[in-house]
C-alpha cells in the first residue's frame, strides 16, 4: 500500500540519473584523463586529474549534463603574470586530439569540452600547498589566480550527508534533499539560469534540519529556514552571499541578478504552504496530497495508485559511489 513515504522514495529514484547517464559521464571523463596524463607533452607538468562538481558529490540529477574534471598542474606552471598561459597549454593539448579539437571552448576559468550528451568543464589548476590543501585555479578574464578547494567541498558534503544518518547503513537524507532542491527549481524556474545548482546544494546544506527524517519534512524544513534566513534580504533588495565551505573566510558570490533572487524567493516563498497543505493531507487523502506535491515537484512525483514497485533506476538511496578517481598508467 502506497504511502507518502513510498512516493518521495520512487520520485527520488526517477529523478536519479539512470545506469546509460552514468555510462555516458564516465565514458565522456576517463579517455580524456588519460589523454591528459600521457599527453607527449602536456603529461609531462600532469600531475593528477579528479572529479567535482555534483557529479562527483553525487548531488546531480537527471540528466547529467556536465562533468567537472579538475587537472592539477606542476607548478612550474604557475605564471603569476599570465594565467592564461596554462589555459592556453591545457587547449592545445585537448585539440590535439581529433575526437576534441573542433569541440573545445575557452572558458573564464576552464576549457569546455562539449559532446554529443554530455559537456566537460575542465579546470587547470596548481597547488601550492599540496593536493589535499586549497589550490589556486587561473582566471583569463582578470588576468589573477584564485584560490578553489573542491576537494573541500566534497568533504563538507559528505560530512553534512553523515550527520542526517540514523545508521550505519542508512544513506542519508542531506544529498536527497540537494536532489529534491534541484528539482524543484528546475519545475519552479524552468528555463532561469540562476540560481544554478551550486548555489541550490549551498543553501540546502547552510539552511537544512539535519533532525529531519520523513521526506516530506525534509524538504519543508529546508523551505521554510531559507526562507527566514533570506528574508532580509529580500526586504532590503539585495543579493545575498554565500560562506565558501572549502575556503573559511572567502565568499561565493551567487552568479544572481536582484530579479533573480527576488523571482527565487517568492517562489520558494509560495511552495511553503503548499507543502505544509500537501503534508497534512497525507494521512486523510493521499491521492490528493500527490496532486499538490506535483505542483510542486511536477510530474516526476508519482500517484499512489501508480505502481510503486515497478523498476527504477537505482536512488541515491540504494545504489554505490561509481565515481571515484580512476588511476591512469
Amino acid at each position: 500500500m502506497a504511502t507518502l513515504k513510498s512516493l518521495f522514495v520512487e520520485f527520488l529514484s526517477k529523478i536519479e540519473p539512470d545506469e546509460d547517464t552514468r555510462a555516458e559521464a564516465i565514458n565522456a571523463h576517463e579517455p580524456v584523463r588519460a589523454w591528459l596524463a600521457n599527453h607527449k607533452t602536456f603529461g609531462a607538468v600532469h600531475v593528477d586529474t579528479f572529479l567535482a562538481g555534483s557529479y562527483r558529490r553525487r548531488t546531480s540529477v537527471t540528466p547529467i549534463k556536465d562533468v567537472d574534471i579538475v587537472v592539477v598542474c606542476a607548478m612550474s606552471e604557475y605564471d603569476p603574470q599570465n594565467p592564461k598561459k596554462l589555459l592556453t597549454t591545457l587547449k592545445a593539448a585537448l585539440d590535439d586530439n581529433k575526437k576534441y579539437k573542433t569541440r573545445t571552448t575557452p572558458r573564464r576559468r576552464s576549457i569546455q569540452v562539449e559532446l554529443s550528451n554530455i559537456d566537460m568543464d575542465i579546470v587547470p589548476t596548481v597547488a601550492p600547498e599540496g593536493m589535499d590543501e586549497a589550490l589556486l585555479i587561473p582566471d583569463r578574464d582578470v588576468t589573477q589566480w584564485f584560490p578553489t578547494n573542491p576537494k573541500g567541498h566534497i568533504t563538507w558534503t559528505q560530512n553534512l550527508n553523515g550527520d542526517t544518518k540514523n545508521s550505519v547503513n542508512d544513506k542519508g537524507r542531506f544529498v536527497p534533499l540537494v536532489k529534491m532542491a534541484r528539482w524543484w527549481k528546475s519545475e519552479q524556474l524552468r528555463s532561469k539560469r540562476h540560481p544554478k545548482g551550486h548555489m541550490m546544494e549551498l543553501m540546502a546544506g547552510y539552511y537544512h534540519e539535519p533532525d529531519a527524517r520523513d521526506w516530506a519534512d525534509v524538504f519543508i524544513a529546508w523551505v521554510e529556514r531559507t526562507i527566514a534566513e533570506l528574508k532580509s534580504y529580500r526586504v532590503a533588495q539585495i543579493v545575498p552571499v554565500f560562506n565558501d565551505p572549502g575556503l573559511p573566510g572567502e565568499i561565493i558570490k551567487t552568479g544572481m541578478e536582484l530579479a533573480d533572487f527576488v523571482l527565487f524567493y517568492d517562489k520558494l516563498a509560495a511552495t511553503l504552504p503548499l507543502a505544509q497543505r500537501a503534508r497534512d493531507l497525507a494521512g486523510t487523502d493521499l491521492k490528493a496530497s500527490a496532486k499538490l506535491w506535483r505542483q510542486i515537484f511536477g510530474d516526476k512525483f508519482p500517484f499512489p495508485d501508480d505502481d510503486v514497485q515497478k523498476q527504477a533506476a537505482p536512488s541515491v538511496l540504494t545504489r554505490p559511489d561509481i565515481r571515484q578517481a580512476p588511476t591512469f598508467g
